[in-house]
């Protein structure tokens, strides 16, 4: 992701201060199967320690500096996050109140490609829509509405 954009992690996130753990969990020695569908990500997560926060994002974290050199020839992506406060932001509150009125609190499968189309991000939904017809088994219940998303995206 170019730029500034906003990632809500909605759970549970194992982290680790120490890159090798998160290396060995992103299977960087090539032990776990590979799925041409998937990308290897890792994300380094710049958490400010902000006294007067009231909440805090994490158990445990460490002070740590470390670098992470870059690999030209690795089929990782490294993706560098900083945490914002979202009671403050004026961003994560107006994304906050859109998803909860469009969604109404009822995600699907289907809600993160039908996101992707409304923001004329059609090759993504597209692409996001293949890939759940290929992981999911041929009787599954979302498989006829993710037919029907993909027609719309080409009707559009």
């Amino acid at each position: 992701m170019k730029g500034q954009g906003i990632i809500c992690l909605n759970g549970f996130v194992s982290a680790s201060v120490n890159p090798n753990v998160a290396d060995m969990f992103n299977h960087k020695d090539g032990s776990a199967s590979t799925n041409s569908n998937y990308e290897r990500i890792l994300f380094l997560l710049n958490i400010a320690n902000d006294k007067n926060q009231t909440t805090k994002p994490y158990a445990c974290l460490d002070t740590v500096t470390k670098s992470i050199k870059e690999d030209e020839k690795s089929d990782m992506w490294l993706v560098e996050l900083d945490l914002i406060n979202e009671e403050n932001n004026e961003c994560c509150i107006g994304i906050k109140q859109y998803l909860k009125e469009k969604f109404e609190d009822k995600t699907t499968i289907n809600t993160l490609g039908n996101f992707l189309s409304e923001i004329d991000e059609y090759e993504k939904a597209d692409r996001y829509y293949h890939v759940l017809l290929e992981e999911l088994p041929l009787n599954h219940d979302d498989r006829s509405a993710i037919y029907m998303n993909i027609g719309l995206l080409y009707y559009k």
